[in-house]
């Protein structure tokens, strides 16, 4: 029996030092394993900030901004302060108490639950009216020196926020919104009265007010300036379905909308917007402790890979931008947003600048889609009918070939059977939609826009 015990002895005594032994062993390999992974990991970070560094030595080499500072630079050069003590004077006064109490019943600018109420059109009644005339006389002035104004301005400065909070932002932008939505109350009132002449004259300010923000390096100015674009072109779109214009001004608007929309504005404030970021996304890192997971420069780099596959994109190729535009939204959705600040703020700092793309090709398509439909009402005037189909545009130099919207397949078009009205469509954007459909859509919400209707 003690035999047995001692052999029992010495062997749990082999089992204890072959444990240790193991153990030992095994600290060994998965410390040896730490540091390899600490190494790489320290390793990894060092080389993505060099080469993030070398990215953006290259992006300054190039004349972009990569710091509020140089924001600010491209913000001065690319814009003029010759109206900008001007066009602030009359932002005061469009912002002024007095002034907003004294729109608060009005459609467009008044408390924001009138603000989508609309101008009745003529022969309905409109209990406002009779304020609206008093309104509109004692600020004809204003009114006056705002479309003058616009007429002559193209990339005013404007003092905008280049850093910390309010970044892409101006004080001025109040007044600018209150400018877009006089002109646009102004309009509908002008189309209630029958009175094309001021509502070209609207037209044409909306397209001043676009233009004023030119030059400015934000998204929040291109969104701004696409906003008057598109107030112009809903104007528009009730004034011809209502056909309040005669043929030779409708010539006047086929070629004020000839021009396609520039994609300068978009690619400069892409520019503004990366330099923003790189600033704010700096200062965040680095009073940011590090950690083996976070605080390296992969986010900023992806960052800078986004946007420069948008700034170098084809814009003439509408199909093709909209495509990388999705995918580049995609690819943000598949980074995720983590817990690390640096990372989170860089990638919801890229969504906001991929997915304004998208406003510069809609823009795009309701000039194309405003086109036709001034074509197909000219068309009327000059031959005594509505068109067969777009083809027969020609014979007011409109190509629906060449005003197509993405897709490749021209707007719809469809003339009833007693050929006396017609309906006019294409699609919004960004919608599960990729070319025009077969049957015009419901005229309501996103696609009000997107069918026009002659009668």
């Amino acid at each position: 029996m003690i035999k047995n015990e001692s052999v029992m002895s010495v062997h749990s005594s082999h089992f204890r030092k072959n444990s240790i032994r193991l153990l030992l062993v095994t600290t060994g390999v998965a410390s040896f394993l730490c540091v390899g992974f600490v190494a790489w990991r320290i390793s990894d970070n060092r080389a993505q900030q060099q080469e993030l560094l070398a990215d953006i030595d290259l992006l300054s080499t190039q004349g972009s901004p990569v710091n509020a500072d140089g924001v600010k630079k491209l913000h001065e050069s690319s814009t003029n302060r010759e109206l900008t003590d001007e066009w602030n004077s009359l932002f005061d006064e469009l912002t002024t108490i007095e002034f907003l109490e004294a729109t608060e019943s009005f459609p467009y600018l008044g408390n924001s639950h009138l603000k989508d109420d609309r101008v009745p059109p003529r022969g309905q009644p409109w209990e406002a009216e009779a304020g609206a005339i008093k309104f509109l006389t004692e600020t004809k002035s204003l009114r006056d020196r705002l479309r003058k104004l616009a007429m002559k301005s193209r990339g005013v400065y404007l003092p905008m926020n280049y850093e910390g909070e309010g970044q892409g932002y101006s004080s001025s932008y109040s007044g600018y919104k209150q400018a877009i939505h006089l002109t646009r109350f102004e309009s509908y009132v002008a189309l209630r009265f029958n009175n094309p002449a001021a509502v070209l004259e609207d037209i044409r300010c909306f397209t001043g007010l676009s233009n004023l923000l030119d030059g400015t390096p934000s998204i929040n100015s291109f969104l701004l300036a696409s906003a008057a674009s598109q107030n112009s072109l809903g104007v528009v779109q009730e004034a011809v379905e209502l056909s309040i214009f005669n043929e030779e001004q409708l010539q006047q608007l086929l070629e004020h909308f000839s021009v396609p929309v520039s994609p300068r504005h978009f690619q400069l404030a892409l520019k503004g917007e990366r330099g923003m970021l790189l600033s704010a996304l700096e200062s965040l890192a680095s009073n940011q402790s590090f950690t083996l997971f976070g605080g390296s420069a992969k986010s900023r780099l992806r960052l800078l890979k986004l946007l420069d596959r948008l700034e170098l994109a084809k814009f003439e190729d509408g199909d093709a931008f909209m495509r990388l535009i999705e995918e580049s939204l995609h690819e943000i959705e598949q980074f995720g947003f983590t817990e690390n600040s640096v990372d989170a703020m860089a990638l919801g700092g890229a969504t906001p600048v991929v997915a304004a793309g998208t406003v510069y090709v809609r823009n795009e398509m309701k000039r194309k889609l405003a086109l036709i439909a001034i074509g197909v009402q000219l068309y009327r005037h000059k031959h005594g009918n509505l068109p067969s189909n777009l083809e027969e545009l020609a014979k007011v130099n409109l190509d629906p070939v060449s005003l197509a919207p993405i897709g490749g397949k021209p707007f719809g078009y469809r003339l009833n059977a007693q050929r006396d009205t017609a309906t006019v469509w294409g699609f919004y954007i960004p919608s599960r939609i990729k070319q025009t459909p077969p049957e015009p859509p419901e005229p309501v919400g996103e696609n009000s826009d997107w069918v026009w209707r002659f009668r």
